[in-house]
């Protein structure tokens, strides 16, 4: 039975949560507070932490550094109810420099596992306004869903490719893919293309990525073509943080579809 701990200093929040997970047939344990998750991490083995982000003390940036730093490896999935956080935590910075940083990590994985890799990026730095923290969870996300699950066509591809007001992260593998009936529910929470096989997932890492990238207004994408080109695509609103937040705020992001057109630089 999948161990899951909920963390959140709003306890009819934490009720709600237990009671929904509940009914996923996992087993929930409670914290009020970050101090308090913290002990339960270091008593108990959790296969999954959900993580309010807005509590008061220790917040769930904090709490998360203290899990890293300890090298617990369970996936963590941070949340707020909080309209606030937005104009927090969006800061000036260059995409291209956020997927150079997220790759470094991932060269020795991929040595290891025999995957030619490429990272495609502008000659010129792309500026935006986005969640550092946040944006590199769900483009980890989907390059850990890529091994995962597309490892088998040897092949990682990352490109970030600039287009007018938007930008594209197209993230590329040449695995198996996903059935065409299967596109529109991999984003639902711990759903898995894989269901009824052992698997190192627990089907929350799309949700989380999916969720992200929604707060930034923008849409996550995907196609799939088994063993040619299986591509998930973030669309994001490029330009000054007061300008995404408006974009964000004043707009629906567009609806999901199972198909996405080929870019112009990604074929």
């Amino acid at each position: 039975m999948t161990r899951i701990l909920v963390v959140d200093n709003e306890r009819e929040l934490l009720d709600l949560l237990e009671l929904h997970l509940a009914e996923f047939g996992m087993r929930v344990s409670k914290a009020a507070s970050g101090r308090e998750a913290l002990n339960l991490l270091h008593q108990y083995p959790f296969d999954l932490v959900i993580l309010d982000i807005l509590m008061d003390e220790m917040d769930g940036f904090e709490v998360l550094r203290e899990i890293r730093q300890a090298k617990m490896k369970m996936p963590v999935i941070l949340l707020s109810a909080k309209h606030e956080l937005e104009s927090k935590i969006l800061r000036e910075g260059h995409l291209d420099s956020l997927l150079q940083t997220i790759m470094a990590d991932y060269v020795l994985i991929l040595q290891d596992k025999g995957m030619e890799w490429h990272l495609d990026l502008p000659s010129k730095p792309v500026p935006a306004a986005f969640d550092h923290d946040g944006l590199s969870q769900a483009v980890r996300n989907l390059i850990d869903n890529a091994i995962l699950h597309g490892g088998g066509g040897k092949y990682l591809g990352v490109r970030l490719i600039p287009e007018g007001d938007r930008v594209l992260i197209e993230i590329e593998d040449r695995g198996k893919g996903i059935p065409p009936h299967e596109t529109e529910r991999i984003f639902e929470p711990f759903y898995r293309v894989d269901r009824g096989r052992p698997s190192d997932g627990l089907g929350v890492g799309l949700t989380l990525a999916d969720a992200i990238v929604r707060r930034h207004g923008g849409v996550l994408e995907v196609s799939s073509e088994p063993y040619v080109r299986n591509v998930f695509r973030i669309i994001l609103p490029v330009g000054p943080a007061a300008s995404v937040k408006e974009k964000m705020e004043g707009t629906q992001p567009p609806p999901r579809t199972g198909t996405i057109p080929d870019s112009p630089e990604s074929s």
